[in-house]
């Protein structure tokens, strides 16, 4: 509804003009108990208490954030402890404990340990509710070990210790075997001992938590965790894959050895993520995939099916992109062996790269390859110089390195 006011008066819009929900006599004048029992039901006043509550917690803007606030939102409303609470009108804090599985009551005792811990939760130094008054770093974290994300951070504090630790260790050769350049295994092992107790000694909420007993629910909260701030990271089951191939199934479960692993081969693990992404059905492979063979089998397989898309492909633009990708990939993945595969694909890499030769004698070198013995045969050589001698005499600037990079393989 709409008034203008003539005579140099200012301009009034009223844009709705809604009935009370509930007649605001009743409230001021009514029992309270009769209130919440009929005009303003509990449950009612709790629902809009709850949303208040979320909405004081100012999550990144996106719509992962909001779906997480409507889910948390519909689940707590949905909780049985909420549905009984609102009804008698008064909240039950917890199920008697033999209703409870053995986790459970672990669990909800080492969670009130910790949130009455002032040094961990301090609601003194909270301001005052408001909307969005709360900043939470995260969105959407499904996790399941009770701050668990509280000690990953504690834990990652000892990361420059444990390098400076290493390094040393890696100053004395009688620490080192010859055949790998790497830390003998039993020094490794001992080392790790040792570190553990000092991180265990430090953090002593650790000795009192169930963490040894749930490591699994740790190991799934850290990959859900590193995949929620990589942007790179798509799929959980994909990192969760890699890190039991590359680790253990075993080891993961030391909460110790596996963030040393992560700060030791964060970058390369990530490359492997990304490489997986591009050829998912290696996650199927059946055949027990450790450290020592995980990277070879990777970098192999992503190097067959970009030959294999090659021989396939039409356009040359998007092929090159891809490539470039993939090897840049595969050098950041450093204990792999250089397979003839790797190479030839580095070869078709530059040929294209030269805009000078077209897809089908590329695709012609790459049958070759696939079917001697060895790549880099007589044959396979021939036809790679023919294609370098049928560029015209004055185009051979642009194929320089191309031939050198040819050479040098």
């Amino acid at each position: 509804m709409s008034f203008n006011f003539m005579c140099g008066w200012k301009q009034i819009t009223i844009e709705t003009l809604a009935k009370q929900e509930r007649p605001l006599s009743v409230l001021l004048e009514g029992n309270l108990c009769d209130i919440i029992e009929t005009t303003y039901p509990f449950e009612d006043i709790l629902k809009q208490e709850m949303l208040w509550c979320l909405l004081c917690m100012k999550y990144p803007n996106n719509v992962k954030s909001v779906n997480h606030v409507k889910y948390l939102n519909r689940k707590i409303l949905e909780h049985p402890n909420f549905r009984l609470g609102a009804t008698k009108t008064f909240l039950i804090h917890d199920l008697p404990e033999a209703e409870m599985s053995p986790r459970h009551v672990q669990f909800l005792n080492f969670w009130q340990d910790m949130f009455m811990n002032n040094k961990i939760v301090d609601i003194d130094i909270l301001p005052e509710p408001k909307p969005d008054g709360y900043a939470m770093a995260v969105s959407g974290l499904d996790l399941q070990f009770p701050f668990s994300f509280y000690f990953m951070k504690q834990i990652d504090n000892f990361k420059t210790l444990y390098e400076e630790e290493i390094s040393l260790l890696r100053k004395d050769r009688e620490n080192i075997d010859p055949s790998t350049e790497k830390l003998l295994e039993q020094i490794y092992e001992n080392y790790i001992k040792e570190f553990t107790n000092k991180v265990f000694n430090s953090i002593t909420l650790l000795r009192t938590s169930p963490l040894e007993q749930v490591s699994d629910l740790y190991f799934k909260d850290f990959v859900n965790i590193v995949c929620n701030s990589e942007a790179s990271l798509k799929d959980i089951s994909v990192l969760s894959y890699i890190l039991k191939c590359k680790i253990g199934n075993e080891k993961i479960l030391n909460p110790i050895l596996l963030h040393t692993f992560w700060w030791e081969h964060a970058n390369s693990t990530l490359a492997a993520c990304q490489l997986v992404h591009m050829c998912p059905d290696i996650i199927n492979y059946t055949r027990d995939l450790t450290s020592e063979n995980f990277d070879d089998y990777l970098v192999g397989e992503v190097t067959n099916t970009m030959l294999r898309r090659i021989i396939e492909s039409q356009e040359t633009t998007e092929l090159q992109r891809e490539i470039k990708k993939v090897l840049n990939l595969c050098e950041k993945i450093s204990s792999f062996i250089r397979t003839e595969s790797l190479q030839l694909l580095q070869i078709c890499y530059d040929l294209l790269l030269t805009e000078l030769i077209q897809l089908k004698p590329i695709k012609e070198i790459i049958k070759i390859g696939e079917t001697d013995d060895k790549i880099f045969s007589t044959q396979f050589i021939h036809e790679v110089f023919e294609m370098f001698r049928n560029i015209e005499p004055k185009q051979t600037n642009k194929i320089t390195f191309a031939k050198q990079s040819f050479v040098m393989k």
